[in-house]
């Protein structure tokens, strides 16, 4: 089945996904019934939070859709390349990010196409200068998945107007841009053109 760019879900009786069309930046890394499974309830999540938090009011006007490297999470571009790194140490991914004031950002995973890039651990935090914990993640397995894809058991959600901050922690000392690691997100907001 061809994936088509602007349908993200199609809805069904209750509002609930039946079947799941996403970019190809998601559906290249899914592997399995259960990946797809996963995906389909972090959609659903979605929806619920952004219709209970007033973004939308019915999920026929929300727009899901893969998290925007520069545009949503302030990075230096489309790409997700890790900042220089040091062994034993906590490094800044991303900084002060406010999410917009129509938008939720719901963070599921992440995933490298290079089994060396030497990260442990993600730490997501809330509040300017990262006050606050919003979860953390002992991430090592992802280099032994066939993948390269990590699950995160529970998603981290930041509702509009909340600071995110993400930062990564290094088994070894490496400079910026060598390796790419993505972290898997969506962004529900209203939809900018019509669903049919």
């Amino acid at each position: 089945m061809a994936v088509d760019q602007r349908t993200l879900y199609r809805p069904m009786v209750g509002d609930r996904l039946d079947e799941v069309t996403i970019s190809e930046i998601i559906t290249s890394s899914l592997i399995g019934q259960d990946s797809a499974s996963y995906l389909k309830r972090i959609y659903n999540t979605l929806i619920d939070v952004c219709i209970k938090r007033k973004i939308v009011s019915t999920p026929r006007e929300l727009q899901i859709r893969a998290v925007m490297p520069v545009g949503d999470l302030a990075m230096a571009n489309e790409t997700f390349w890790l900042p220089a790194q040091t062994a034993a140490a906590w490094t800044n991914m991303i900084t002060n990010r406010t999410v917009l004031g129509n938008q939720v950002m719901m963070f599921y995973g992440a995933a490298t196409d290079i089994p060396t890039t030497d990260i442990s651990a993600l730490h997501f935090q809330e509040g300017t200068g990262g006050v606050a914990t919003r979860a953390q993640f002992q991430i090592e397995s992802i280099y032994s998945e066939e993948s390269g894809l990590f699950f995160f058991q529970k998603p981290v959600i930041y509702y509009q107007d909340d600071v995110l901050s993400i930062r990564t922690y290094s088994r070894a000392t490496f400079a910026a841009n060598l390796y790419r690691f993505a972290l898997k997100a969506v962004v529900g907001e209203p939809a900018t053109f019509k669903m049919l």
